[in-house]
């Protein structure tokens, strides 16, 4: 699954195709997280500036793209390795929060193992981003006043057509996950990643003590993995 966030509408809604000294007045923001499954099926979720950009969010769409995935199974299992590519930013996808519900995923044998692949800054454009693109053309010169028209526009901009759902809520998982809302995670269940902000591979899996474990690469080209995190 690789996953990315991105803006649509610079000025949020409602959205003009011809730009005015008054376009920069105070609308509502929108933002979109796009989600490419397999290669091939493209979900995209839409929330506005109510939501943040934050981890939340993040857990919020994976939770959604894995339950479509599982549903689409009819019974069958999920497969054992989630392999997932995500953007290289702190703020939503490459912190404690995200990692650790990633790791609750293999601690509840949801998965046996989890590889996730960090882009590194200037990355080359990955699938997500020519998702992003189309849709980007396709808002470029047309007016959206409402996020039903911005959905059928979405939905239009990209072969296959993307599923699009919107989201008004998503769980609180940041303050499930650390209560206190503490900088250092004290008194939280889970503990703060340290020694994460370089590498860009992330290998999350049993020792052979049973003990979920995650160890990294600071690229592809590194033979080993490192010795556990956290």
């Amino acid at each position: 699954i690789a996953m990315d966030g991105t803006d649509q509408l610079a000025f949020g809604f409602p959205h003009f195709k011809e730009l005015t000294k008054d376009t920069k007045k105070e609308r509502l923001g929108s933002k979109l997280v796009v989600c490419v499954v397999n290669g091939e099926d493209v979900v995209v979720y839409d929330t506005l500036d109510n939501i943040r950009g934050d981890p939340n969010l993040t857990i919020e769409a994976l939770q959604r793209v894995l339950k479509r995935v599982e549903e689409s199974l009819d019974g069958k299992p999920l497969p054992k390795t989630l392999f997932l590519l995500l953007d290289n930013c702190w703020r939503e996808n490459k912190n404690s929060y995200v990692l650790a519900w990633l790791a609750w995923y293999v601690e509840r044998d949801v998965f046996g193992r989890i590889q996730v692949t960090f882009l590194p800054v200037g990355h080359t454009h990955m699938l997500c981003d020519q998702v992003s693109s189309r849709m980007s053309i396709a808002v470029r010169r047309v007016c959206v006043h409402s996020r039903s028209a911005f959905a059928d526009i979405l939905r239009g901009a990209y072969t296959p057509a993307p599923e699009v759902e919107h989201l008004d809520l998503v769980a609180g998982v940041k303050k499930f996950l650390n209560p206190r809302g503490s900088a250092t995670f004290a008194g939280a269940p889970i503990k703060q990643a340290d020694g994460c902000s370089l590498p860009l591979h992330f290998l999350i899996k049993r020792d052979r003590t049973g003990v979920v474990t995650i160890r990294t690469k600071d690229t592809h080209l590194d033979p080993n993995w490192s010795d556990p995190k956290c």
